[in-house]
């Protein structure tokens, strides 16, 4: 495996200057006509129609993704067992989700003409908060935390992680092609617990390193729609502090961020997480900002559903809900240092095609690559010509997760 390596930089360091991450797959899952309605969610098909799960990665690598998103948020051995699977069958579907994705970028690969130069994209292995696998909505309120042991929380994480490297792709990589998502958690609580994996020296003092230390990593968190905490309740100097700690104890730690929270939060949570890790001695710059926030609708717990778009068009008054809105607010996100964008539930290929757009069109024409010619963007190059048919594109309206 791959280790101490940021395979973000040769991305960020680009003539975009920034990394843009795919959008929601049970969303596309759905508009291809899956029915997601169980406990696994999207991790569904990956018995059901793991081919389908390849596509949609497909669908966003040519959007003019940098990153794949494997289908393992919400996949647990448990929760393959609790479905009827067998042990071994549980870990090789969980081996399929890293399959899949890596499938995606070699045919994506595969139908770019060579005269167009861009860093090789990437795969994210994606391990969901606890509260994902408990299929109750909790990953948005964080209500298990209280009741859920740090080291519980570290092994469920490490479980699901010591299954995912172990596919064969992940094994034989030595070219820092992916890195680990850890996603969605409402808590700083189960980051501290998800991250000392990560660390060459985890707490207590003169523990051994995390069984996964080296390998890139990035944390993104649940944000309340004002943005000024975490869905738990924390504040952004708690997550600050969290990873100051975690970068301390050398953990390769490349972003940190928020996901799947309102669009018309991200400005604060930039702007202030931005200010945390300064003033908490993180030289800025050392870990990327990122968000990849959903289309701006609430999730219902209760009813395990999210809000339907209102009568203006716009989800909950959120500007950002459309694919053209989307791509003007991560214009915006751009210019306030966030430098890992995309999109989580609710978003779409289109979403993902108009950020694209708008992160080319910011930047500067005259740019041009090392050796005199113009650095353009595959995947960015696909989105431009695809942009104007994008535009007005609708988008499902039906309960998704990524």
């Amino acid at each position: 495996m791959a280790s101490h390596l940021n395979p973000l930089l040769p991305f960020l360091k680009g003539h975009r200057h920034a990394v843009v991450l795919d959008g929601g797959l049970a969303t596309e899952l759905e508009a291809k006509g899956k029915d997601l309605n169980d406990s696994l969610w999207s991790a569904k098909e990956l018995y059901d129609d793991p081919d389908c799960i390849r596509d949609v990665h497909l669908d966003y690598y040519r959007a003019g993704a940098d990153v794949a998103t494997t289908a393992s948020y919400q996949g647990t051995v448990a929760g393959f067992v609790k479905r009827g699977y067998s042990e071994s069958e549980a870990e090789e579907l969980l081996r399929r989700s890293v399959s899949l994705a890596f499938a995606a970028r070699s045919l994506h690969l595969s139908s770019l003409p060579p005269s167009i130069t861009h860093p090789t994209p990437l795969v994210a292995i994606s391990s969901g908060p606890y509260g994902a696998a408990l299929h109750d909505g909790s990953e948005y309120t964080g209500s298990y935390i209280p009741h859920t042991s740090e080291s519980t929380l570290r092994d469920f994480h490490a479980a699901r992680l010591r299954v995912l490297f172990s596919a064969p792709e992940v094994v034989e990589s030595q070219r820092g092609d992916y890195l680990v998502a850890l996603e969605t958690f409402p808590s700083v609580v189960e980051a501290r617990a998800a991250l000392a994996l990560f660390e060459t020296s985890p707490p207590p003092s003169g523990s051994p390193p995390g069984e996964f230390a080296g390998t890139p990593v990035l944390v993104s968190f649940t944000f309340h729609v004002s943005g000024a905490s975490t869905c738990y309740g924390e504040s952004i100097a708690d997550v600050a502090r969290v990873v100051r700690d975690s970068l301390n104890r050398g953990a390769n730690l490349v972003a940190v961020g928020c996901n799947c929270t309102a669009p018309r939060a991200v400005p604060r949570v930039v702007r202030d997480l931005r200010a945390a890790l300064v003033a908490e001695g993180v030289e800025e710059g050392r870990v990327a900002l990122l968000a990849y926030p959903n289309r701006g609708e609430e999730f219902d717990v209760m009813h395990n559903e999210w809000h339907p778009i209102g009568g203006d068009g716009s989800a909950n008054g959120d500007e950002a809900s459309s694919p053209e809105g989307f791509g003007k607010a991560a214009k915006a996100w751009r210019k306030l240092g966030c430098e890992v964008i995309g999109g989580c539930c609710r978003t779409t290929p289109a979403h993902i095609r108009a950020l694209v757009a708008a992160l080319e069109d910011a930047r500067d024409e005259s740019s041009v690559g090392q050796n005199g010619a113009q650095d353009v963007s595959p995947n960015a190059e696909l989105a431009t010509r695809a942009v104007g048919k994008a535009n007005g594109h609708a988008v499902n309206g039906v309960r998704v997760e990524k």
